[in-house]
């Protein structure tokens, strides 16, 4: 008995890993505008932004009204992604992250997502009501790179607007104590999600689908 359970829960392990899609990119860019954050213009921006693709919106609207076409997307990501800087080896990480996902914006941008993150620590000190975004846009007149689902790959050559085609920033502070940090992001690679979790879920299943064929011969 002990047998099958083990193998019903290494079968609903496997199940549910393989209905999950995870996927991470690696972003890298350099900081155009320091703002008071100890990071020199130049400085080199890397970081890493995780969700799952599976996730469903919890908002959405369609267009809005007479000749504004704009739709949106929205997404609580908080527990199911993660969005992490490093800034010129300053160590940035969120608490809670979101995505946003806009189509028709019209001016110079088309299609929009922003991934954002609050709770905002640096180097492990907090900062209150600091958050972290990473924008990427699509010049005018190009409406087929998203839709209205988290993207499953990303190609920065896609988002081409005329300004602020794909940039990253991080804010602090309120009134004259703010301070804004910007990036050009120069890169957006698919970082492979290990497939050991799956395979060894599998193996798992099968292993102890054999024990118990022989456990059941045995008795026989």
């Amino acid at each position: 008995m002990q047998i099958k359970h083990l193998a019903c829960a290494a079968a609903m392990l496997a199940f549910g890993v393989a209905h999950a899609a995870p996927v991470s990119f690696q972003f890298t860019g350099v900081v155009d505008k320091a703002g008071d954050f100890g990071v020199a213009l130049g400085a080199e921006v890397s970081g890493v932004i995780t969700y799952d693709t599976a996730t469903q919106p919890d908002f959405e609207s369609g267009p809005i009204g007479p000749g504004l076409n704009l739709q949106l997307v929205s997404y609580n990501l908080t527990g199911i992604g993660s969005f992490d800087v490093n800034l010129a080896g300053k160590q940035l990480t969120t608490s809670t992250m979101g995505a946003t996902i806009r189509d028709n914006l019209g001016g110079n941008h088309e299609e929009q997502i922003d991934f954002s993150g609050s709770g905002v620590k640096l180097d492990g000190l907090a900062y209150s009501g600091a958050y972290a975004v990473l924008t990427l846009a699509t010049r005018p007149g190009v409406s087929d790179v998203l839709d209205r689902n988290l993207p499953s790959s990303i190609n920065l050559a896609d988002f081409d607007a005329p300004y602020f085609a794909h940039y990253g920033a991080v804010f602090k502070g309120d009134g004259l104590d703010s301070s804004t940090l910007t990036f050009n992001v120069t890169s957006i690679t698919a970082v492979p999600e290990p497939a050991s979790v799956v395979s060894m879920s599998l193996g798992l299943v099968g292993v102890l689908g054999l024990s118990l064929r022989r456990r059941r011969a045995f008795q026989a």
